[in-house]
């Protein structure tokens, strides 16, 4: 791959070459201009395009920017130099890239994606009316645009127009009758109205028409966990885990519905399976039972094995706490010699802090009791307390 200094050097050599065929053949210097151009930069163009893609969006920049000096006029160099910027940050030449985008795409396809993309910089500005604008010129331009319109639903409902956000939705019903994604977000915005029926008809009918779907599926839990069917909710998880076993978090929401339904040691095992899951590095100590409590310092994917002795009818109590409120989401599960797990916490201590309260230990033995993280922020110092009574 040539560097950048070449390529700006062949670039401003190729200048004087392409100014005098334009001179040499005055009747048509716009076409040979043209001709020389695309011979020599449509690589160029592909290259941003891909660095685009690969997520190196400065080497994207560099070689639209490039490009964009023998092409002036092509709306999807700006368009993709804007994205490029957009992804770094730079809102403020992305606006700028976007503008000249529209002024140069001829399709009203790629005229609409530029609006919606740019609708996208204004809704984080919170400059809703302009978003808005530019979300209606995108429809009217291609009515089949389907990120505009979600994004235009989401809108109106920031916005209180309740009527105009499900028409949107039932539109995009028709425009994606096989996508499950639309279903499932007509069912949250039911539920964000109050409609829990017409929430559970949406989620109904997406799990219904797409069985094999992890989200319409998680999501019904959540809805059914909320309404109280802890049953149901359970069911869902473990179809949504067998159809999508890398969502590890789905680990933590199972333990947590197993928490709630009373099944003590199920809950506990399935947070040990997230932070086996998880795990990247294990420390061992052994003293905390004799020094009470220890500071250590939590990192992600790491736990902490303190093993002790216990016996029969002792009362265990143990806590995690972060020292920085907030700054850490500790969680604590106690095993048996073989590696059963027997009690577990996430967020019992108050906040985001763990805490394991009055276990009465069921044999004599050797007891592990492991620190990990959960799902919050998983990376600052920690005081472990333990004790037996």
């Amino acid at each position: 791959m040539r560097s950048f200094a070449s390529l700006l050097l062949s670039g401003f050599l190729l200048l004087p070459a392409l100014t005098l065929v334009a001179q040499d053949q005055t009747d048509a210097p716009d076409e040979a201009i043209s001709l020389a151009t695309l011979v020599a930069l449509p690589e160029l163009l592909e290259r941003a395009a891909q660095a685009s893609r690969s997520g190196d969006h400065p080497q994207a920049i560099l070689d639209y920017s490039l490009f964009l000096l023998f092409n002036p006029t092509l709306g999807q160099a700006w368009h993709g130099r804007g994205l490029s910027y957009l992804q770094t940050g730079d809102l403020v030449r992305a606006l700028v890239d976007f503008e000249h985008a529209l002024e140069y795409s001829v399709a009203p396809e790629d005229q609409a994606a530029v609006l919606v993309d740019r609708a996208e910089i204004l809704l984080r500005q919170e400059r809703f009316n302009d978003a808005l604008a530019d979300l209606d010129s995108a429809i009217e331009l291609w009515p089949d645009e389907v990120f505009g319109r979600m994004l235009r639903a989401r809108l109106h409902e920031i916005e209180g127009r309740s009527g105009e956000a499900m028409a949107d939705y039932d539109e995009l019903l028709l425009l994606l009758p096989e996508s499950s994604d639309v279903l499932v977000e007509r069912g949250i915005f039911h539920l964000r109205l109050g409609d829990e029926e017409a929430a559970a008809r949406d989620f109904d009918e997406a799990v219904a028409r797409f069985p094999d779907d992890s989200y319409a599926r998680l999501e019904r839990a959540i809805f059914r966990a909320e309404s109280g069917d802890i049953g149901a909710a359970l069911a869902d998880i473990e179809v949504s885990m067998q159809l999508d076993p890398e969502n590890l978090g789905l680990y933590l929401f199972r333990a947590s519905l197993l928490g709630d339904s009373g099944a003590q040691r199920e809950s506990a095992e399935s947070y040990l399976q997230w932070l086996n899951k998880i795990r990247l590095d294990t420390i061992r100590q052994n003293n905390l039972l004799e020094q009470g409590d220890v500071t250590v310092s939590m990192a992600p994917g790491r736990s902490y094995i303190f093993s002790f002795e216990g016996r029969e009818g002792d009362t265990l109590t143990a806590s995690a706490t972060s020292l920085t409120r907030g700054e850490v989401d500790p969680l604590l599960v106690l095993t048996d010699a073989s590696g059963a797990a027997l009690v577990a916490d996430d967020d019992g201590g108050g906040a985001l802090d763990a805490r394991i309260e009055r276990y009465v230990l069921p044999a004599d033995g050797r007891y592990r009791l492991i620190l990990g993280h959960a799902g919050g922020p998983s990376e600052g110092p920690l005081r472990v307390n333990l004790s037996l009574n």
